[in-house]
């Protein structure tokens, strides 16, 4: 077996590599070098066809989650427990500048080196952005020895015997590169109009995710109304008008079906994008008269801001509330924070003055004991 060397981390000043398996949330180099030096490692491997095209979409490769970068790989003369392994990096650089480095971390086995598809079009969106053009990367690939949790860059030594040591580049040039659309859901949506201020943060408007996979949207009850022209809706920071829902109602701002403050109830996708727009007109419990939604409804009184809905009523059993006579607007869970299509409510038996609140960043139900 040959010597295994390890130089300090001050002889070679590479910071587009990190010596731990862990790739930070944004696939950017670390700027620190690299701690340690596998000098001697007899380890051959040659391109894989992938990075060898003249282009890449990396849309082709999400089905089977992985993209092959190295094939034929053998290793001989190398710690007994250890494990090779390989980095992609991409640069926008053909030299490599440490601030435009992605690293993409491999996975070998069976002789074969893969990267996560995921990783790859995740490494592109952090160098370029959220675009969907094409562009050209330059490419390179070091290997790696893993080895009792550390992990050893494969060099050369410097023939003469000097302190110099140069990393085994297995493939490097230059491709194009198309990634695919990710689909990033925002924590939740705000209804911005006169009725909040046009607050995007303001939480009697926000929008939580459904959280069924039936209904791949964020909905809830909200306040709008038209007194500044109508309403937006804004998500991660962005607001968004007619011109980003075609067939939306209005010019810029979305107006609202009814001229005053309302309550509604809105499903929105994100994604699409698309929204739906419902006047809630009635509100009430469900459950302790029957489960029959349009004729069992203890119906609940607005005020005039249409933030609170109150009823005196006797409970009993189990109950939800529900809107407009309608499974697919209803409310459950835990009383301090009502969710979408959440469990049963129970435990409560007797006269109480019920309480619904859309003031707070969740509707919010109090039980008052009469």
């Amino acid at each position: 077996m040959k010597k295994l060397s390890i130089l300090l981390s001050g002889v070679l000043a590479m910071a587009a590599f990190t010596a731990c398996d862990d790739a930070p949330e944004a696939p950017k180099p670390q700027k620190n070098p690299q701690p340690a030096l596998f000098t001697n490692a007899d380890v051959t491997a040659a391109p894989a066809a992938p990075l060898q095209a003249a282009e890449i979409k990396l849309e082709e490769y999400t089905e089977a989650g992985v993209i092959e970068i190295m094939k034929d790989v053998n290793a001989a003369n190398i710690p007994a427990g250890s494990d090779v392994t390989f980095e992609l990096q991409i640069s926008p650089d053909q030299n490599f500048a440490v601030e435009n480095v992605a690293p993409i971390t491999a996975t070998t086995t069976d002789g074969k080196a893969t990267v996560f598809t995921e990783d790859w079009n995740n490494a592109h969106r952090a160098l370029f952005g959220k675009g969907l053009d094409p562009v050209k990367v330059y490419y390179r690939v070091y290997g790696y020895i893993s080895l009792d949790n550390s992990r050893y860059l494969i060099a050369n030594a410097d023939p003469e015997g000097s302190q110099n040591v140069a990393p085994v580049v297995y493939a490097q040039g230059e491709i194009t590169e198309t990634p695919y659309y990710v689909f990033e859901r925002p924590d939740y949506v705000v209804v911005a109009s006169n009725a909040n201020g046009w607050s995007p943060t303001d939480g009697k408007s926000m929008l939580y995710w459904s959280g069924k996979d039936d209904k791949p949207y964020f909905c809830g009850a909200s306040v709008a109304n038209n007194n500044d022209g109508g309403f937006k809706l804004v998500w991660d920071g962005n607001w968004h008008g007619v011109s980003d829902f075609p067939g939306a109602p209005g010019s810029d701002n979305i107006t609202a079906p009814v001229d005053g403050t309302r309550l509604y109830w809105f499903t929105v996708d994100t994604d699409a994008p698309s929204y739906t727009i419902a006047e809630v007109t009635s509100l009430g419990l469900i459950g302790v008269n029957g489960w029959n939604e349009k004729d069992d409804v203890i119906e609940m009184t607005p005020s005039e801001d249409y933030l609170t809905w109150t009823v005196d009523t006797k409970l009993s059993g189990e109950w939800k509330i529900v809107i407009n006579h309608s499974w697919d607007s209803n409310y459950g869970g835990d009383i301090d924070g009502l969710t979408f299509d959440g469990g049963n409510i129970s435990g409560y038996d007797g006269d109480y003055t019920v309480t619904l609140s859309f003031a707070g960043n969740t509707p919010t139900l109090t039980l008052t004991a009469k």
